[in-house]
């Protein structure tokens, strides 16, 4: 073998063995606005919200084995959570690392984790912070994510960072592709017919004898004006979301009413919707809730129809751009006649869900209450 043989068998060598001790690192922006820098894709995750993992199956097919600790699994719909274990039996080995309010650093290191994924909202800015300051100071970087606080803003930026951190950025960018085109078929629509917009109540997880809560105009209002509405809360309600007086709501009368909802409601108190809820279940607990509030009920949404409820996870997750198509078809059904969210959950399920998502995800009137 001459000498240029064997650099070049050297360098075949090092070129098929060597390049991930070549790479570059990984760099990229967080949801907090953080630069993470990464040697490799992480390949021991310690994930702050178990909920989260629908967004990590859709981004890395192999992230159960990359689950080096998780917490939260309350967060985490039992549904979802069912169906998930049964899916990839090596979740039920991941130890939980929940600490009081957050995870715990002590076995976030003790599961020798090379990156925690922190959700935006899991706690104060300055918990979170210090906490990432911690592991950072033991070599172990925190990548924020958020799907909840403002989850119309950075639901794209999030599932890229996913993609790069986890070594994955085909399949974020196909997802984020999926996004980009159903959220702009909205945006367009809107834009082109310029239509009038219907005031809007987006109630977050309405009890009957709970609190009016409302979004402001940041976080999940940003869907209500993304939809052509027009969000009561917004220039009222400070912050991400927070209460309005029954006066307010009743002097506003909104058009259209959206209460979000899940399976840990019953019927008669709540909206019951989400993963193996049926759509009768789900229109008899709209009805009843309707009937037994006396402010909701009265409002001109409820007594035209056009009262409808929302599975609560639909807007702190990466599943979001459902939402949006929802409240269009509500907010604008002439102008969304021909939108099938429920067709977009399907393609969502068989493109890059490993676990399909089925279940009466929204509730809705059959008929008028009057009829």
């Amino acid at each position: 073998m001459t000498i240029s043989d064997r650099f070049l068998t050297a360098s075949l060598f090092a070129l098929v063995f060597g390049t991930a001790a070549w790479a570059a690192p990984i760099t990229v922006i967080d949801a907090a606005g953080r630069t993470v820098t990464l040697d490799a894709p992480a390949q021991r995750i310690a994930l702050a919200e178990a909920r989260q993992i629908p967004a990590l199956s859709i981004v890395a097919p192999d992230f159960d084995k990359r689950l080096a600790g998780m917490a939260a699994l309350k967060r985490f719909d039992a549904e979802l959570q069912r169906d998930y274990f049964a899916a990839f039996p090596a979740l039920a080995e991941v130890p939980q690392i929940d600490g009081d309010s957050l995870p715990s650093a002590e076995k976030i290191i003790a599961a020798k984790a090379d990156l925690l994924i922190l959700s935006g909202g899991s706690g104060s800015v300055a918990n979170t912070a210090a906490l990432a300051d911690l592991l950072g100071s033991v070599g172990i970087p925190t990548l924020f994510v958020d799907f909840r606080a403002d989850p119309y803003a950075n639901t794209i930026p999030s599932i890229r960072a996913l993609g790069a951190v986890l070594g994955h950025t085909d399949r974020a960018e196909a997802y984020i592709a999926f996004i980009e085109e159903h959220r702009q078929n909205v945006l367009d629509r809107i834009a082109e017919a310029d239509p009038e917009r219907p005031t809007v109540f987006l109630q977050m997880q309405p009890l009957v004898d709970g609190p009016l809560t409302a979004p402001g105009e940041t976080g999940v209002g940003t869907f209500i004006e993304a939809a052509g509405g027009q969000n009561i809360g917004a220039g009222v309600v400070p912050g991400i979301f927070g209460p309005l007086s029954a006066e307010y709501v009743i002097a506003s009368d909104p058009q259209v009413w959206i209460g979000t909802g899940g399976t840990h409601f019953s019927v008669g108190r709540g909206i019951v919707t989400g993963p193996d809820v049926t759509p009768e279940t789900a229109e008899a607990s709209l009805k009843a809730f309707l009937a037994a509030s006396p402010i909701i009920g009265g409002t001109s949404a409820a007594r035209n129809g056009r009262a409808f409820g929302i599975w609560h996870n639909y807007l702190n997750t990466s599943l979001n751009i459902v939402a949006l198509e929802m409240l269009a078809t509500w907010i604008h059904p002439e102008l969304f006649a021909d939108l099938s969210p429920e067709a977009t959950q399907e393609e969502i399920n068989s493109r890059f869900l490993p676990v399909p998502l089925s279940g009466a995800m929204s509730a809705r009137l059959s008929k008028a209450p009057d009829q």
